[in-house]
């Protein structure tokens, strides 16, 4: 014989004060990721809005205040050596002795510091003076934040910034020594060309010289041989019966 069907429990009902209930907690847990992923999305944008700010401010002050006052030469100088000293913290964010600097340092002091636009820089990049056993330094802390961002992140636009305009600045002084080469070059013909144009009227004027003094004198006059008229007289001397001829000049000398 078979065995009866064995008969399945029913699920126990909710009343409607449970399931209303229900229905409002997973609404408010729908409501509450809803504003999680808000939150999220909207601290990312805060945080991307703020990189771009301190990227177009960093560049601001890099075109304005350091390239644009300084020379090429010196631009390079702040640019390669804070290269240096953020690439240094970055590498090495624990070690203090890559985060402090003396402000005496000459480094420091011929490279950034003394050249326009240098200390500007640096502080825009999270940089600080702090006296260490009363002498001042330059350090750069990393447990606080710059502009919303921590300082490390700072650096690092900083330094992809600077690299850029490493690139550059070495362009820009290439093209203005060939500039200032070109125009020493066509400074130099137009010299040569002065020289020859005043030499041809040194020659001209010695020309016309020549030919008006030649004019003055006239052409040359070729001496006249001298010439002698000679006129014949007879002379009837009284003691000579039969006379003589006598030879006489055109001035009436006698001629022997």
């Amino acid at each position: 014989m078979s065995s009866p069907p064995t008969a399945t429990p029913s699920s126990p009902r909710l009343s409607r004060s449970e399931i209303a209930n229900a229905n409002a907690l997973a609404a408010q847990a729908r409501q509450l990721s809803s504003f999680s992923s808000s939150f999220a999305t909207s601290e990312a944008q805060k945080l991307a809005a703020n990189r771009r700010a301190k990227e177009a401010e960093l560049d601001r002050l890099i075109e304005r205040g350091v390239i644009g006052p300084n020379h090429y030469a010196e631009a390079e100088k702040v640019i390669s050596i804070t290269i240096k000293i953020c690439e240094n913290i970055i590498e090495n964010p624990s070690d203090p002795k890559y985060r402090t600097i003396k402000a005496t340092s000459k480094v420091l002091k011929n490279n950034i510091i003394d050249i326009k636009g240098g200390q500007e820089l640096f502080v825009a990049l999270g940089f600080r003076t702090v006296t260490i056993e009363f002498l001042q330094n330059w350090t750069f802390p990393i447990a606080s934040k710059l502009n919303g961002l921590d300082r490390l992140e700072v650096l690092q636009i900083g330094v992809e910034l600077l690299r850029v305009k490493e690139v550059e600045t070495k362009k820009r002084a290439e093209k203005a020594t060939q500039i200032r080469q070109t125009a020493k070059e066509e400074q130099e013909a137009r010299r040569l060309e002065a020289v020859a144009g005043i030499e041809h009227d040194r020659l001209k004027v010695r020309e016309r010289a020549a030919r008006e003094a030649a004019a003055r004198r006239g052409p040359a006059a070729q001496p006249a041989s001298p010439t002698r008229t000679t006129t014949s007289r007879f002379n009837v001397d009284d003691d000579d019966e039969k006379g003589t001829y006598e030879e006489w000049d055109g001035e009436g000398n006698r001629l022997a």
